[in-house]
């Protein structure tokens, strides 16, 4: 979405790779003064060589819908925070202005073929997860119903943690009202259909970039930036 809002083709496969081959996907933006730097890492327990291998200015952090017991997922946290402070000091001695966003994660809704509008009604759509009885066989499995408690777990920890620059782009209060335009035809209630409602995350990643960012701090990024990436179709007979 970020990339493709930027007038920047991608490769969805890009991702596979990424997870396969453990490593960072890179992109230019803005006529190459930007790179946009992915990383597929369900769990985020690679945080430290994906900084390592390209060093960030704005770093963005989300675990998807990859689902840990509360506390395996809390000592996964409280490890990446140490690293993500240990980047904003490293940011600070390179005289750099960095700035840290964590994403919450939004559920599938079961059923979700039933619906063809956005609803606007937060406690509607909170009872719809919330319901196992809503759920089959299959997506019972997924522990969409653990999403807002753990969201709410995650950030609190983060919060507590007093980072400097840090903000929520909080993906659960605005999707969680969008049971519409999921993959349903595929029988699939989680994943989105492109383009659309995953657009706003990076609506209000401009907000905030624009807002606490300054010229002189986007002119104090790295001066060399990383190559692209090519996407390597042999290599996706590997990874499949």
């Amino acid at each position: 979405s970020l990339l493709q809002l930027n007038g920047v083709t991608t490769h969805q496969n890009f991702q596979h790779q990424s997870r396969a081959l453990q490593t960072n996907i890179v992109q230019q933006i803005c006529d190459g003064k930007t790179a946009v730097v992915f990383r597929r890492d369900d769990k985020l327990q690679n945080l430290t060589e994906s900084i390592k291998q390209h060093f960030p200015t704005v770093l963005i952090l989300n675990r998807g819908a990859h689902y840990s017991p509360d506390d395996e997922l809390l000592a996964n946290v409280r490890q990446n925070i140490r690293i993500v402070r240990k980047w904003l000091n490293e940011c600070e001695e390179q005289e750099l202005t960095c700035h840290f966003f964590w994403r919450t994660s939004v559920p599938g809704h079961p059923g979700c073929g039933n619906f063809t509008t956005p609803v606007n009604d937060l406690k509607a759509m909170e009872a719809l997860v919330a319901n196992r009885s809503n759920y089959d066989k299959r997506s019972i499995k997924f522990h969409w119903y653990d999403f807002q408690h753990q969201n709410e777990l995650v950030v609190k920890e983060f919060q507590d943690a007093d980072l400097q620059n840090f903000e929520v782009i909080d993906a659960y209060v605005l999707n969680i009202l969008r049971p519409d335009e999921h993959r349903a035809h595929q029988g699939d209630c989680l994943h989105n259909c492109y383009p659309g409602k995953i657009d706003v995350y990076n609506q209000l990643l401009l907000h905030y970039l624009k807002m606490q960012r300054s010229k002189d701090d986007v002119r104090r990024q790295p001066k060399v930036l990383p190559a692209n990436s090519i996407y390597d179709w042999d290599e996706k007979a590997n990874t499949g």
